[in-house]
């Protein structure tokens, strides 16, 4: 009965996708996106069809979304432009594809009467992605309680990677090389460290932990010695200095950044 019912629904996708004068010359099967990933409906050629998938966080040509506990990725040409304004319900049509990693290519989202038909954005905007194989070995345990602005408790940390079981992320203005700037901040217990230079990836995945309300969790590298020219600025703040992010843990999958 589920077959057929999805079946039925895939011919009403390429009826609607007809009707809003879109050419749709494949059918998609309407499915969910946990359907899509671990049960065997059938769909020619991989492609299906989600009513309203909740986009968690969209940049450039990759976007994130939500279904309950499940997050997957979403690829296409300028897509972070036409998810930016949905809302109520509509229809995204994709392809599942599996290199490098299980994602989703959008070929069309339906809204109303208007179809948008996206380009294929290609693998190389995609992050890495691995449920096992990423060595953490090289991450070390940290007293994290005992961090604060202080190069005394710092210093230990120089140049050291290290894990964060969990914190909160925040992205607010900075004045710690003395002009003010927008910066993501990783706060612990005691004392928040600035996000060196976050790419594109990182940035995604600090918005993601923001928009879902989510504790961040990965490993960093703390940089060198902060500089004494910064110390009062690091007091007043509770700032201890820059880290480079490595890898976050995010929806059950290890995203190594670096």
């Amino acid at each position: 009965m589920k077959v057929l019912y999805s079946l039925l629904a895939a011919f009403l996708v390429a009826g609607m996708i007809s009707g809003c004068g879109g050419e749709l010359e494949e059918t998609y099967t309407r499915a969910t996106i946990r359907e899509a990933n671990f049960e065997s409906i059938p769909s020619p050629g991989f492609k299906f069809s989600f009513e309203s998938p909740e986009m968690v966080v969209a940049e450039d040509d990759i976007a994130i979304a939500r279904e309950d506990n499940l997050l997957e990725l979403f690829t296409g040409r300028k897509l972070a432009e036409e998810v930016k304004g949905l809302s109520g319900n509509y229809v995204v049509g994709v392809t599942k594809k599996f290199n490098p990693m299980v994602h989703y290519q959008v070929d069309f989202i339906a809204q109303g009467q208007d179809t948008t038909f996206l380009e294929p954005a290609g693998t190389g905007v995609l992050p890495k992605v691995t449920k096992e194989g990423f060595d953490k070995s090289m991450f070390e345990d940290v007293n994290l309680d005992e961090l604060n602005y202080s190069t005394r408790t710092t210093s230990e940390i120089i140049d050291t990677k290290f894990k964060i079981p969990q914190c909160t992320v925040t992205y607010e203005e900075v004045r710690y090389d003395g002009e003010p700037e927008m910066a993501y901040l990783l706060n612990l217990k005691n004392v928040s460290f600035i996000v060196d230079n976050p790419g594109d990836h990182t940035e995604m995945m600090l918005k993601a932990f923001m928009n879902e309300d989510f504790y961040f969790k990965g490993g960093v590298q703390f940089g060198s010695r902060p500089s004494t020219s910064t110390r009062n600025y690091r007091r007043a703040n509770d700032i201890g200095g820059k880290v480079t992010i490595h890898y976050v843990e995010f929806g059950g999958k290890t995203i190594p950044l670096q």
